[in-house]
């Protein structure tokens, strides 16, 4: 059940770390936002006119993205939950975590289908990869604040 735990929170894009704007995160999450803008319009070299068209496909994306991760987290599977299930209380949440999983391929569908209408195939490629290096510059950023002083890589 761990592994299950921690395979959800590294699918989970970092932004969910954050409080909804409004809250006492709210400038740390306006400065991550700015630094993801930045990072993604460099890594995908976009142009201009390109990133007027990209960034509401992938504001809308993310929005919707994040209603799902809410919903995802809202499933309480942790390990104190998970031994006082029983076998017909187990099954459900398993068939409700598969059914969430199905919705977040589609909605990734969705995604890919819109934004290959403003992004050239190469880029909208690239895009998967920006966002999983932009998450794994994060986390760096993060480790190396916990630990003032230790270089890790």
């Amino acid at each position: 059940m761990k592994k299950f735990l921690l395979l959800l929170l590294l699918l989970a894009p970092v932004t969910f770390t954050y409080a909804q704007p409004g809250g006492s995160a709210g400038p740390r999450r306006a400065e991550m936002q700015a630094a993801k803008i930045g990072f993604f319009t460099r890594y995908l070299a976009l142009s201009e006119e390109e990133a007027q068209k990209f960034w509401p496909v992938y504001n809308k994306f993310e929005e919707e993205r994040e209603q799902h991760r809410k919903k995802m987290m809202g499933l309480r599977l942790n390990k104190e939950t998970s031994e006082e299930l029983t076998e017909k209380e187990a099954e459900a949440l398993v068939e409700q975590y598969l059914q969430l999983r199905e919705e977040e391929v589609e909605l990734e569908k969705r995604f890919y289908a819109a934004v290959k209408k403003v992004l050239p195939a190469p880029k909208v490629a690239k895009l998967f990869q920006a966002e999983r290096q932009f998450q794994r510059e994060i986390l760096r950023s993060m480790r190396q604040q916990e630990r003032p002083g230790m270089n890790r890589r």
